[in-house]
């Protein structure tokens, strides 16, 4: 059921209604994603966006999700050289993170999700979850939304693999869907992935069985990690209703089970 006309972010809302909410045992989402340089062609807030966008589009399909105040940035470093990016280290986003997890569950909100946008966050976010088990007992959620897009987008894509990292036919088609207004000319840029092993990360459909640290002045100096020149606002479309479908059938799970998570049966 949509429930389009719930006000579903947490600042709009005032403390009585928010703790109405917590008696309920409401689900809340924390978007997290990052503020980079997204290539030539796209706002250095995409990351961060699309976290955002996700995840208010998933919390209206139902009566008892809010949607937290963002944390926009990220672990951005490998782009720091090329200018346009803001990034934490891992020590203070671990902190922060902690410190929103706490505080929401000191304001009786139980139910946790984090939704990412950037995938360096991914390390991270495993921390956070692992830290709110062993500090408060709580079994809370992380999601990459891109993840759960990523069969669909193999099938619509144009690009072969190695076409879709950062800046590429995946991002630029999703904002092109999402807001056209937004998206400038990738100017011809094509910077198709090459792995550096063969089982090094190759596309965000193939994201490999082995890492080797780099930056994006190293190996992708335009900023453009894959071919943004193909990209339509078709493959955007299915790339959204994929993604928040991913977001919205979790969520139907999650919320019903106990915020300590699953015990074995006696």
């Amino acid at each position: 059921m949509n429930h389009q006309g719930r006000e579903v972010e947490m600042r709009k809302l005032a403390q009585p209604a928010l703790a109405d909410y917590a008696e309920r045992g409401a689900t809340v989402l924390i978007p997290v994603g990052a503020i980079e340089q997204h290539g030539p062609h796209l706002p250095v807030e995409m990351d961060i966006y699309a976290a955002e966008r996700v995840s208010t589009a998933a919390a209206r399909e139902f009566d008892d999700v809010l949607v937290a105040p963002s944390i926009p940035w990220g672990l951005s470093h490998a782009h720091v050289e090329l200018g346009g990016t803001i990034s934490l280290t891992p020590t203070t986003m671990l902190a922060l993170a902690n410190d929103v997890t706490e505080t929401l569950l000191r304001s009786g909100f139980r139910r946790q999700v984090w939704i990412n946008g950037h995938h360096g966050n991914k390390p991270i976010l495993g921390l956070v979850m692992y830290e709110a088990k062993r500090k408060h007992g709580l079994s809370i959620g992380t999601i990459t939304y891109y993840d759960l897009a990523a069969a669909e987008f193999a099938e619509a894509r144009t690009s072969a693999v190695g076409g879709s990292g950062h800046a590429c036919e995946f991002e630029t088609s999703l904002l092109s869907h999402l807001a056209p207004g937004m998206v400038g000319d990738p100017q011809g840029i094509r910077r198709p992935i090459e792995a550096r092993t063969p089982r090094d990360f190759r596309d965000l459909t193939d994201a490999g069985q082995t890492a080797i640290g780099y930056t994006f002045a190293e190996r992708f100096p335009e900023g453009i990690m894959g071919d943004p020149t193909v990209a339509t606002a078709e493959t955007g479309a299915r790339i959204w209703e994929a993604a928040v479908q991913g977001i919205v059938e979790f969520l139907a799970d999650f919320r019903t089970l106990p915020p300590e998570g699953v015990t074995a049966e006696r």
